[in-house]
């Protein structure tokens, strides 16, 4: 189960991160549940973001780059900055949500508001994945 646990490690209580495979998997349901099954997928899963993906600022938990033309995303997500699975989980649908809305034609609606359209719809495909809805 993907729930938030707790270990001890050398003293220092930490929080269990998502393994790549269960990231990549997250990554799978959701573009499956927003039906982007015609694009390509960069995913990195990683502490530190890959040459392709610049300007990250220091409370960036992920960052998308979208090539519409080619249908490709490059998807970076920090484990360490989200903290513990269900972080990484919501930082993962929240940067497909970015993917659906350009494949939809929302790419223009300024940052603000993509942002808070990208955060609420990752919290409720957060919410069904841990659920474990199948749609």
């Amino acid at each position: 189960m993907l729930e938030e646990a707790e270990q001890k490690g050398g003293g220092v209580m930490r929080r269990e991160q998502l393994t790549q495979k269960q990231a990549l998997k997250v990554l799978h349901w959701c573009a499956g549940q927003l039906h982007l099954e015609a694009w390509g997928f960069q995913f990195y899963y990683q502490d530190d973001p890959p040459a392709e993906i610049e300007n990250i600022a220091g409370g960036n938990l992920g960052k998308t780059i979208i090539k519409g033309y080619q249908r490709l995303a490059i998807i970076w997500v920090s484990p360490a900055r989200c903290g513990n699975r269900k972080g990484s989980i919501e930082i993962i649908c929240h940067e497909i949500v970015h993917v659906f809305m350009e494949d939809n034609g929302c790419e223009n609606i300024g940052s603000n508001q993509e942002e808070h359209i990208a955060y609420t719809l990752a919290v409720v495909l957060t919410k069904a994945y841990l659920a474990g809805v199948k749609c």
